[in-house]
């Protein structure tokens, strides 16, 4: 068994051939400063809550790590509420401490009003998903390059007015899908691209979640802050087009559980794992798509499905993409655990000391931990299968031999980061850092404007197909939604 751990610096950095990962040309590789050598990229922040702040966190790690080639520093932030501004005015600042740069931050009410500001070079956009699209035409506009969040936008009509501003500018916009920073993906699509799976027809896409009723944050309920209210919130610059209602916290906090901000599942964790198995197959918006799915277990007034499935079709490239989702079970099974099962009902004593001895060497050295198969991706192939499991454990798998005599394809194990936890920081600073680089080098990011809509219009076709129950068909030609 190999076990091939790679770190974001071994893949950029490695020449020739790197060992069971893509060539460093599949992703942009490593920037020439074209802003100079002692100049900084200057970073505001529209939407530092939550994930805006993890962003922020993420980026100051891969600096203070000197992951970063190019230097940067936070030069403002910009949020509707008081205390999401506040609080990221402070982080803000005390990373430009420790990275040796002026603390001062400044402070925006409003996405305009910071990107008028001549000292920000580059924005993060991390709003509710229907803002996206128009904060980022009005960054594009206003000359700053911007690190979108996924989903790029929320509906058709936008991406379209994204398609044609990005058409119409010289920025660098990365979308925040970062699978397409994660080297295993890239190995994934150079063995599909060579055969060794042969005739891939089916792939798999799945995210699995389960939560207490009493767990902060369980299936977006996040947690609301105390001081939140209308007089720290602009409520009326929440909504952009979406219905209008009276302030409601929930609505402002638990967006991800309303249909009118958000396509739920779809673009919170389906546009992840499609967008890598597109990257990995080459392919963008399919033919068609059905979806199903409701509202099973969190029976509150939310609209967006907490069960949810979806089959695309992809006719010419002869394949098949199936997705699920689900928010009430997520099953880590332990093969220790089953085995000393099995163990402990043995009639042989001697046979079952035995055994249960060598699990509990196996167990002491982890190699029988719990399975953290929560999400991930699945390639099947006539003569063997990808999985890659939270971005961090990739398996190839043949098929068997009495089956294939003559199939050469061998198992191999490779991992990206030291765990799960670390790999999901590390392909977060590993697609930020893509971003900088390019602001540097002007070069093409890892997940492009196409990259996002394709993921944004999938992830749109679901709802629609779900709101609707009928089957629905991408029209390329009109760039539209139709039914099937």
């Amino acid at each position: 068994m190999s076990d091939n751990s790679i770190t974001r610096r071994e893949f950029f950095n490695k020449s020739g051939k790197i060992t069971a990962i893509a060539s460093a040309a599949a992703i942009a590789g490593p920037a020439i400063n074209a802003l100079g050598a002692n100049d900084l990229v200057r970073v505001g922040v529209i939407g530092p809550g939550q994930r805006g702040k993890y962003l922020m966190k993420m980026l100051f790690e891969a600096a203070r790590r000197e992951e970063l080639e190019v230097p940067i520093q936070y030069a403002a932030v910009a949020d509707i509420f008081e205390g999401w501004r506040e609080e990221a005015a402070q982080q803000a600042a005390m990373s430009n401490d420790a990275l040796g740069h002026e603390t001062e931050v400044k402070q925006y009410d409003h996405h305009k009003k910071l990107l008028e500001d001549k000292n920000v070079d580059a924005v993060i956009i991390a709003t509710p998903e229907h803002q996206h699209a128009f904060q980022l035409v009005d960054a594009l506009q206003a000359g700053k390059d911007a690190y979108c969040e996924k989903p790029m936008v929320q509906n058709i009509q936008q991406g379209k007015m994204v398609l044609d501003a990005f058409k119409n500018s010289d920025r660098v916009v990365q979308v925040g899908t970062q699978r397409r920073s994660v080297p295993l993906f890239y190995n994934a699509r150079d063995m599909v691209k060579s055969g060794a799976l042969g005739d891939v027809t089916y792939c798999e896409g799945w995210w699995n979640r389960n939560f207490r009723a009493d767990q902060v944050g369980h299936a977006w309920r996040y947690e609301i802050p105390e001081s939140a209210s209308p007089d720290t919130i602009n409520w009326d610059e929440f909504h952009y087009q979406a219905k209008h209602y009276d302030f409601d916290k929930e609505r402002y906090f638990q967006w991800r559980c309303y249909f009118d901000y958000s396509n739920g599942i779809g673009s919170d964790l389906m546009v992840h794992q499609i967008d890598a198995i597109c990257l990995v197959m080459n392919v963008g918006v399919p033919k068609t798509l059905v979806s199903s799915g409701g509202i099973y277990r969190w029976n509150d007034d939310r609209t967006t499905p907490d069960t949810w499935s979806c089959v695309m079709e992809y006719p010419e490239e002869k394949f098949q993409i199936n997705y699920h989702a689900r928010f009430s079970n997520i099953c880590r099974p332990n093969e220790g655990t089953a085995m000393r099962w099995q163990a402990e009902h043995m009639e042989d004593e001697d046979a079952k000391n035995d055994i249960l001895d060598a699990l509990d060497v196996l167990q002491e050295y982890k190699m029988l931990e719990d399975k953290v198969e929560d999400y991930g991706v699945k390639m099947c192939g006539v003569l063997g299968q990808i999985q890659i499991f939270t971005h961090h454990l990739m398996h190839v798998w043949p098929e068997p031999t009495w089956l294939f005599p003559d199939n050469s394809l061998e198992y191999q194990q490779f991992k990206f980061g030291r765990s799960v936890a670390d790999a999901v920081d590390l392909a977060v600073r590993t697609h930020l850092t893509n971003w900088i680089e390019c602001v540097a080098s002007r070069k093409t990011p890892n997940c492009t404007v196409q990259n996002g809509f394709d993921g944004a219009v999938i992830s749109n076709m679901g709802t629609v197909s779900y709101l609707t129950g009928k089957r629905v068909e991408w029209d390329e030609k009109n760039m539209q939604i139709k039914d099937a």
